[in-house]
C-alpha cells in the first residue's frame, strides 16, 4: 500500500470497494455527479491514483484534472491516461477556474485545513461546488488526537465551521459507516481508522472570514484548464 507524503496510508482503487463505507460513499459520489453537467471543469486536489477522476471519466466528464503530492500514486493515475500533476492544495493560485473541486479524504490529514479551504474557494468559479469527504473518528483515540490538535481525525462540527469561515454554504451532508465486525477489522487494516465518513456538498457563496494569520502561499498549477 502506498505511503503518501502526508504520512498516512493511501488506499488504492483496487482495494476501495472491499470496505462497506467506501462502497456506500462511492455510490453516493456516482449518484451526485450523474446529476451534474459533464461539461463542468473538475479538479481533484488529492487525486491519488485517480479513483474519483476515473469514475468521472466513465460518467462522461472530459475536463477533469488532479493534483497530489504522492508521486507513486500520480504514476498510477498517469497510467490510466488521466490529466494529473504534482502539486499541493496549499499552493493553488488559480482563481475562479473550476466548476467543481473534489477534496476527498484529505481535510482530516492537513495541518492547516483552513488555508486549504481558502485556496479551494479561490480556485472555484462564483457559485462553484466543493465536494468533500472526511473521516470523522468515533473512537476514544480519535477524540484524543483531536484534543491534541494532531492530524488524522476531525469532527463534523469542525468541518462545518471551517467551511463557513472559508465562505461556503453547505447544501447537503450525509454519513456512511461500516458497522459489520469484519468491516471493522478491515478498516483497521487499511489505515487504522474506524468510524463514519462524512460527505458534504458545499457551494461557494462569499469571501469567507478574513484572517491575518493565514499565510498567503502561492504557486502555479501548470496545464490547460479548458
Amino acid at each position: 500500500m502506498a505511503e503518501g507524503r502526508l504520512g498516512r496510508e493511501r488506499i488504492p482503487s483496487r482495494a476501495r470497494l472491499i470496505l462497506e463505507e467506501h462502497r456506500l460513499s462511492t455510490a453516493a459520489f456516482i449518484r451526485y455527479f450523474s446529476s451534474l453537467n459533464p461539461d463542468y471543469a473538475v479538479l481533484d486536489v488529492a487525486c491519488g491514483d485517480g479513483y474519483h477522476l476515473e469514475i468521472l471519466r466513465n460518467l462522461g466528464f472530459k475536463r477533469i484534472y488532479g493534483i497530489d503530492t504522492d508521486e507513486e500514486m500520480l504514476e498510477l493515475a498517469e497510467e490510466k491516461g488521466l490529466n494529473v500533476r504534482y502539486g499541493s492544495v496549499y499552493e493553488l493560485e488559480i482563481k475562479g477556474v473550476f466548476d467543481v473541486i473534489l477534496m476527498c479524504d484529505l481535510i482530516d490529514k492537513l495541518d492547516d485545513p483552513e488555508l486549504a479551504l481558502r485556496r479551494v474557494h479561490d480556485a472555484l468559479k462564483e457559485d462553484g461546488i466543493l465536494y468533500l469527504t472526511a473521516h470523522v473518528g468515533e473512537s476514544l483515540a480519535a477524540k484524543l488526537r483531536r484534543r491534541k490538535g494532531a492530524p488524522g481525525s476531525i469532527s463534523t462540527e469542525r468541518v462545518l465551521d471551517l467551511l463557513q469561515r472559508a465562505g461556503f454554504e453547505v447544501e447537503h451532508k450525509m454519513k456512511t459507516a461500516n458497522k459489520l465486525p469484519f468491516g471493522k477489522v478491515q478498516s483497521i487494516t487499511f489505515g487504522g481508522r474506524f468510524g463514519n465518513w462524512l460527505i458534504i456538498v458545499a457551494r461557494k457563496v462569499g469571501r469567507g472570514v478574513e484572517d491575518e494569520d493565514v499565510e498567503d502561499v502561492r504557486q502555479d498549477v501548470e496545464g490547460d484548464t479548458g
